[in-house]
């Protein structure tokens, strides 16, 4: 008789983040990636999507309505455009993996 898989294997989907910390915790800009492809680029606070940011799906999509504006505690609360927060992220991001390689 086989086990069951689950009871073989554990299986942990790691969420990762490029970005800003303070305290432990994202703080300022970054980009949050999760493992079934959504990110999200931005303005963190404490821990949780805050500020201006983007999220973005598996397929390049943004959701309908894009899923644009302004965030708090996760959640879109008002669509606007901030591309230049964005950019920021982006480029907060990719010093944060430059200083890691």
């Amino acid at each position: 008789m086989f086990a069951p898989l689950a009871d073989l294997f554990e299986i942990t989907f790691i969420p990762l983040y490029e970005g800003n910390f303070a305290q432990g915790q994202f703080q300022g800009y970054g980009i949050f990636y999760r493992q079934d492809g959504m990110r999200y680029e931005g303005e963190f606070k404490a821990g949780s999507m805050h500020g201006l940011g983007i999220v973005s799906f598996a397929d390049g999509s943004h959701g309908l309505p894009r899923n644009e504006g302004y965030f708090e505690k996760d959640r879109l609360v008002r669509r606007e455009k901030c591309s230049r927060t964005i950019q920021r992220a982006r480029d907060t991001a990719r010093t944060a993996r430059d200083q890691c390689s």
